[in-house]
């Protein structure tokens, strides 16, 4: 049975009061001794507070949500981590939940998160449904990260997309010659997803090269296996493409494999550029071209907007674009004389 508030008082010879003004500190003062006896007591009962019931009170938490698609992406966990130290530092809880693309099972995580009072929900990668714009519109604090919606009534932080998509492809023409391009990215439905396919677009169209419908592959679901089964899509065409734009990591990293899988070297006879500058995808055999999203300086933006909104200070609904820049790697078919610093 839990030990209580009256249990560790009596043990303390002191008031359930005092119980709590030394449990909470800044409330009032209490003297050493009793300070003392309080902890001794808490100590050795096992005494922990209901935070819950605490919440209640304080109309806070101290907890945050961080609803993710997939826990295994580069990207997504590099942001995740780069949330969680901020959190931590910040004195918050960070609860996490995968929603694995399912609309279901997003929204009953959604309904846990605001059921346990959570202080503020960042949603990582989704379209609002009908009920996160109720739960933010019910005053609780919400941010999209990776994702743009205006007219939602939603905040956003997203890196930008279709300029630095844009420079990514041109690297492959201008620096590398290529003219045939073929681009993987996400569903249709997924704004910042389209921003970035845009970039590809516009940058073929600068060029005065033809937009070729059959180079771009759209995918339901964002995965290593669907980058590698999109890659083989395009690799069997008559006319295959010389280069490919991913615009996710996870994505390139499967397309990688299927370049090697089909006995093709990546950036001598594939070059590849894609979007993140994670760490994980650093470390990985191929060394990705791709555009730097500067991840942990992306977070703190979204967590800035988030306590904005949980400190009321910011009600209203607004939509930051976070700057980027091209990281040269040799997947693109830069050798490793022309990459920074060589």
């Amino acid at each position: 049975m839990a030990v209580t508030r009256a249990e560790v008082a009596k043990r303390a010879g002191v008031s359930p009061a005092v119980v709590s003004y030394v449990l909470n500190p800044g409330t009032r003062s209490v003297s050493a001794a009793a300070r003392a006896r309080v902890e001794e007591a808490i100590a050795t009962l096992g005494y922990r507070p209901n935070l819950l019931a605490q919440s209640l009170r304080r109309s806070t938490s101290q907890t945050l949500g961080l609803l993710i698609p997939e826990l295994h992406g580069p990207t997504v966990g590099d942001f995740t981590g780069a949330i969680e130290d901020l959190a931590y530092d910040l004195g918050y809880v960070l609860m996490i939940a995968t929603t694995g693309y399912q609309p279901d099972r997003e929204d009953r995580y959604l309904r846990s998160f605001v059921d346990r009072r959570v202080d503020g929900l960042i949603v990582v990668g989704h379209e609002p449904t009908a009920l996160l714009r109720e739960i933010a519109n019910g005053g609780t604090a919400v941010i999209l990260a990776g994702n743009v919606m205006p007219g939602t009534g939603i905040s956003s932080v997203s890196p930008e997309g279709v300029i630095s998509s844009a420079v990514a492809v041109d690297h492959l023409m201008s620096v590398h010659g290529h003219r045939r391009i073929g681009c993987i990215t996400g569903p249709e439905e997924s704004q910042v997803l389209s921003l970035r396919s845009d970039g590809w677009r516009l940058a073929l169209e600068k060029a005065g090269l033809p937009v070729d419908p059959s180079l771009l592959q759209r995918c339901d679901i964002i995965s290593q296996r669907s980058g590698f089964e999109a890659t083989e899509s395009l690799l069997a065409l008559p006319e295959p493409p010389t280069a490919l734009f991913f615009t996710t990591e996870a994505q390139a990293l499967g397309g990688a494999a299927a370049v090697i899988r089909n006995g093709m070297r990546v950036g001598q006879d594939v070059g590849i550029v894609t979007f993140g500058g994670s760490v994980n995808v650093s470390n990985t055999l191929v060394n990705f071209t791709t555009v730097n999203a500067h991840l942990d300086d992306f977070a703190k933006v979204v967590m800035t907007r988030l306590l904005e909104k949980i400190s009321r200070k910011n009600s209203g609904e607004s939509h930051d674009s976070t700057p980027t820049d091209l990281l040269i790697g040799t997947s693109c078919g830069c050798t490793p004389e022309r990459l920074p610093g060589s």
